[in-house]
């Protein structure tokens, strides 16, 4: 991230990227000299910047839609290294329910999901990749119709993004900028304490404008 301003499409308006997401799982690299995972997780450790962080589907259901973990520790010590690796555990499974159940909300209702009338059939196709399941231990899991689900899985990360869940909630981080400046820290820190005890503000926060 060179630059995290973006212009808004069709306006002169500039806006930040707060917050983004990559996806650390995959196979090998194209070299084979490494996995598609190791390969995030350098890049990641040097050019997140605070805004664009590391994730990891759940391999079984999670409380939270989003959970915290810390990688980079110190040796022989399960104390988080400052600035370390961080990673977000994320329940893809119920994301996926989230979407499609916003994808039938009507217009009008509240986190309705709608499509620019310019939409490709290719994005369309991408998204209903996967229809939910019932097993007979009545059980259930998304299984996949179409090869690519790609557009499906960035959905779910821009999800991840801005869902509550996720600590520092953006709703908060908003919050807290229109609080004094000798308050925002405290407020801050309630929210992130459960899952990051220890941690220190990311540069980005206090830079921000």
């Amino acid at each position: 991230f060179p630059s995290h301003d973006r212009r808004v499409m069709g306006t002169d308006q500039i806006m930040k990227i707060w917050r983004a997401a990559i996806d650390s799982g995959g196979g090998l690299t194209e070299d084979n000299e490494w996995t598609r995972t190791e390969e995030i997780y350098h890049w990641s450790r040097y050019n997140s910047r605070g805004i664009c962080f590391a994730t990891k589907g759940a391999n079984r259901p999670q409380l939270t839609r989003v959970k915290y973990s810390k990688v980079d520790k110190f040796p022989r010590k399960d104390i988080p290294i400052p600035g370390g690796l961080e990673l977000r555990i994320l329940d893809t499974h119920q994301f996926k329910a989230l979407i499609h159940w916003r994808m039938e909300r009507s217009k009008g209702e509240s986190q309705h999901f709608s499509l620019n009338a310019e939409t490709g059939l290719d994005y369309v196709r991408q998204i209903l990749a996967e229809e939910l399941h019932r097993g007979r231990n009545n059980q259930t899991s998304w299984k996949k119709i179409r090869r690519d689900n790609h557009l499906l899985d960035c959905e779910c990360l821009a999800a991840a993004c801005a869902d509550n869940e996720w600590a520092p909630s953006l709703k908060l981080i908003a919050h807290s900028m229109q609080e004094d400046n000798g308050n925002k820290d405290t407020v801050y820190a309630e929210e992130t304490e459960r899952q990051q005890n220890g941690r220190s503000l990311p540069g980005w926060f206090n830079n921000r404008r």
